[in-house]
């Protein structure tokens, strides 16, 4: 009996720690940057405006990695990670973020979430390492997001340099998507449902004097020509 209720609370203590561990559970890959093979960190690709204007870099040594983006021209480069998603739910992404002779006239270096889903504060200038976070509801339709690391924006090109080291994602509260519309066939019960006979037939009788009045229902077939014999 006591090895059976002992067994009991560890089984209970499992269950209160599941929503706990779950929450805490790392959504990105590879987010140490510890992983891959040659030139390539496992589970992230570099992207840019432009291909040429960029040089992309990925750096490791005993416990932690880095990834690295040189910008010799005003650009828009990124390393990013494609990562699942449930409507609903929060997420915070985090960073570590250093930069050099970054521009300060145009988008720094910053976190990103593609499609446009919300970014993080920028940095510019030169600064020492610096946390960098953003929190963003899944509001929309979407089952997945580009998670990005990024120098340099649409439409706000920059140059410079910016490491990025510590990259983590992770769930902070389970929701509900925002529910879809009721559609036109519902909208149409309902509203016959709120609406009294005399309401819905008032509108065919008008329609069917006025047609009457108008002598839609009394004309008659045109007469059809005879040819006179000759």
């Amino acid at each position: 009996m006591e090895r059976l209720s002992t067994r009991v609370a560890a089984v209970l203590v499992l269950l209160l720690l599941a929503p706990t561990s779950a929450r805490a559970a790392p959504l990105l890959e590879n987010g140490a940057l510890l992983d891959g093979s040659g030139s390539q960190p496992a589970g992230w690709r570099p992207d840019a405006w432009s291909a040429d204007g960029s040089r992309f870099g990925w750096q490791t040594d005993d416990d932690r990695g880095m990834l690295v983006i040189a910008n010799p021209v005003a650009n828009d480069a990124r390393w990013c990670q494609t990562v699942a998603i449930t409507p609903g739910n929060t997420y915070r992404i985090s960073a570590e973020v250093r930069t050099e002779d970054v521009g300060t006239a145009s988008a720094g270096a910053f976190i990103s979430v593609e499609p446009r889903i919300g970014h993080s504060r920028l940095l510019d200038g030169t600064s020492n390492w610096q946390p960098l976070d953003v929190i963003v509801q899944a509001t929309g339709p979407e089952r997945q997001w580009d998670v990005c690391v990024r120098l340099g924006s649409n439409g706000s090109l920059n140059t410079g340099s910016a490491w990025f080291r510590n990259i983590a994602m992770l769930l902070v509260r389970e929701g509900s998507p925002a529910p879809r519309g009721p559609s036109l066939l519902t909208l149409a019960s309902q509203w016959i449902g709120r609406t009294s006979w005399a309401s819905l037939t008032l509108p065919l009788v008008a329609g069917f004097v006025l047609a009457f009045g108008l002598g839609l229902f009394n004309r008659r077939p045109r007469p059809q020509s005879r040819s006179l014999k000759s």
